[in-house]
């Protein structure tokens, strides 16, 4: 391989390749970059098993190759060059890395020892925007669980129905749920998959980093006989695992009907929830939410520290109630809103409630209550 490219092109790849290499000793090759000639451009790849990526960067190919070298010494290494043209060659398992003055080479490995990663086919199963994407992440992925214990429960379900599809997270305490219409989509028969949260993660992010986003539109493809889905933007495809396991009935959880409807300002009631999460840090982060006429109370106490309580005006319908939260999950919940407004739908103080965004009717958020006594 040899090769001519900008330092900063490579630099900005093997940065978001960087996010995707492991550290397990087992496998050598798994902390390396695989650096390959493709279609006239350099493709960055790195992978842990569970999620992979490749990054395709433009390059001026002389000569054609592939190369595994270790991430964090290449990484540091090209950060550190100037901003000016790179030259890549490869000798036989060595890469040697010359800017201007610089001379450097970098042992690696045959890159035919690299894991193969997917490509993505020619029509994704689903295509939206870049703001989509990144809302499908910040909106969902919070309520899914990190206990490991409960693998199911630590990915995004992906429900596929004719042109709708259906994200759902949760962790048995909350449910986030966000539905995307599709034209695009070409699935005959309806599909269920359990994709790691964590690539929905990578994947918001990547969106969030694209700088022309009216060139390429965002892909997810699920890989047919397969175990695995993969996003893309043209430059950059990230792969992801399937998980395998049965997501819970999460229909039976949303409520059919509500007692009490409250809408109130979001950051009257995120400054409020803040205040009162003060005094409830000692107490399992437990708060209150009394609803009346105009009005909501926010409150909290904990023996030991004191006690707070906010009151602010809100629109409200319906009976009177008293329903206690987890403070994190509501504040979780408002990191991730839009909105000027918040909306409540509450049942009962045992039961499910329904937070919803006034102006973004295909997201739905679910908060469990807390039991107290009193």
């Amino acid at each position: 391989m040899k090769i001519t490219i900008l330092q900063e092109n490579l630099s900005k790849a093997l940065s978001i390749a960087s996010r995707f290499v492991s550290s397990k000793v087992q496998l050598p090759v798994l902390s390396n970059f695989l650096l390959e000639t493709k279609n006239g451009q350099l493709v960055v790849s790195a992978t842990n098993l569970d999620l992979g990526v490749s990054v395709s960067v433009p390059a001026k190919v002389e000569k054609e190759g592939s190369i595994a070298v270790p991430a964090r010494v290449l990484l540091e290494l090209v950060a550190g060059l100037p901003k000016d043209k790179i030259e890549l060659i490869q000798e036989n398992t060595a890469l040697k890395v010359v800017s201007g003055g610089h001379r450097s080479l970098v042992n690696g490995m045959m890159g035919s020892e690299f894991p193969k990663l997917p490509e993505p086919p020619a029509k994704a199963n689903l295509e939206f925007d870049y703001k989509t994407l990144s809302d499908i992440a910040s909106q969902i992925c919070f309520s899914s669980s990190q206990d490991e214990g409960r693998p199911a429960l630590t990915g995004i379900l992906v429900g596929v129905k004719e042109k709708e599809f259906v994200f759902v997270a949760t962790d048995g305490f909350r449910l986030s749920i966000k539905k995307v219409q599709s034209e695009g989509n070409k699935n005959k028969d309806d599909v269920s998959i359990l994709i790691p949260s964590r690539a929905f993660l990578e994947a918001g992010k990547i969106s969030s980093e694209k700088t022309d986003k009216n060139s390429e539109v965002a892909g997810l493809s699920i890989i047919e006989n397969g175990n695995q889905v993969l996003f893309s933007w043209g430059d950059v495809v990230l792969s992801s695992r399937v998980i395998d396991g049965k997501f819970p009935p999460y229909e039976k959880i949303i409520p059919e009907k509500a007692t009490t409807r409250v809408s109130v300002d979001k950051e009257e009631f995120q400054k409020s929830i803040k205040l009162a999460s003060i005094f409830a840090r000692e107490s399992a982060n437990i708060i209150k939410i009394k609803t009346g006429p105009g009005k909501i109370k926010i409150s909290a106490n904990t023996p030991q520290v004191g006690e707070n309580e906010s009151e602010i005006e809100a629109k409200t319908e319906g009976d009177s109630n008293e329903i206690a939260f987890n403070s994190r999950y509501i504040t979780e919940y408002l990191g991730g809103l839009t909105a000027d407004r918040v909306e409540m739908e509450i049942v009962g103080p045992l039961n499910p409630c329904v937070f919803k965004n006034p102006k973004d009717t295909s997201y739905l958020h679910i908060i469990m209550p807390v039991r107290v006594q009193g």
